[in-house]
């Protein structure tokens, strides 16, 4: 596939973009893990996390109606930071229930 200039077009979807995404998050952050969202879909694509973890937060992402979107934590002066691309609401109740899976 190529271009009007004559130089191949690239085409990024979603899953590319969510891998450079965290390709760099893993660079720049020394996150414990990163988790994904997408469609729905809740995977970790760096670290370990317990499953009742990903269960709760599949439980509160789904009643946020979040689809799509990326959480990672790294670890602050006073243990896990969790940070990401969905509302800062969703990411406080995220944190909330991280206390009960230390």
């Amino acid at each position: 596939m190529e271009g009007r200039s004559g130089k191949p077009k690239i085409k990024i979807n979603s899953d590319m973009f969510t891998g450079i995404k965290v390709f760099f998050i893993k660079l720049f952050q020394n996150p414990s893990y990163i988790i994904t969202i997408q469609n729905g879909v809740v995977k970790v694509r760096h670290g370990r996390v317990s499953n009742s973890f990903i269960n709760d937060c599949s439980e509160v992402l789904r009643a946020a109606t979040i689809t799509n979107g990326l959480i990672y934590a790294t670890s602050g002066p006073s243990g896990k930071i969790i940070k990401g691309n969905i509302p800062g609401d969703i990411l406080q109740q995220l944190r909330n229930v991280l206390q009960f899976h230390k």
